[in-house]
């Protein structure tokens, strides 16, 4: 039986991929030059770190925790290809990771089955932050689609399933799918 909505149901009749072409492409992210440093001034847009002290069952209690903006995911089928859509993207905190423990050039780390993989990289839902105020989480998973798999998905084919807690140690934000 064919999954008729998940999120994003894709099929030729209603979307047009402009990527179909280059389908395989895939990027290589050459990092280089890499620096850790604090934030500047300690201020990012993207995360504010806090500590929270609460008490717990009359227990004093601390934790830090950071601030951040909740998102939208897309679990995304492909009617034609009976397949759900992933994209492929580097992440500087995997890659930090990776370098800190130093196993960005260890063998056993990396996936030797994948030819494409690259240390740093992963293999995620079509994703974006709710970092637009005006625009709805439909229209930010709208626009993602179009900008991470080239499709533009018309919003009736769209259907929001579930929300669930990101990083719930440190973060704790809300993402839609």
């Amino acid at each position: 039986q064919t999954v008729k909505k998940i999120m994003a149901q894709i099929d030729s009749n209603e979307t047009k991929n402009e990527n179909d072409e280059n389908e395989q492409k895939s990027v290589n992210h050459k990092i280089s030059e890499v620096k850790i440093g604090a934030i500047p001034n300690g201020k990012s847009i993207f995360v504010d770190p806090k500590r929270m002290t609460f008490k717990q069952n009359g227990r004093d209690r601390k934790w830090d925790l950071v601030e951040s903006m909740s998102a939208v995911a897309a679990l995304c089928y492909h009617a034609d290809k009976k397949s759900f859509l992933f994209v492929k993207q580097f992440r500087a905190p995997v890659y930090y990771n990776r370098m800190k423990t130093g196993t960005l050039d260890d063998p056993k780390a990396n996936n030797k089955d994948d030819p494409g993989h690259q240390v740093g990289c992963t293999i995620e839902c079509i994703a974006g932050l709710l970092d637009k105020p005006e625009l709805t989480p439909l229209q930010t998973v709208q626009e993602e689609l179009k900008e991470e798999v080239g499709y533009d998905v018309p919003k009736e084919s769209i259907e929001f399933i579930t929300n669930y807690r990101q990083a719930v140690g440190i973060l704790g934000t809300q993402t839609k799918i």
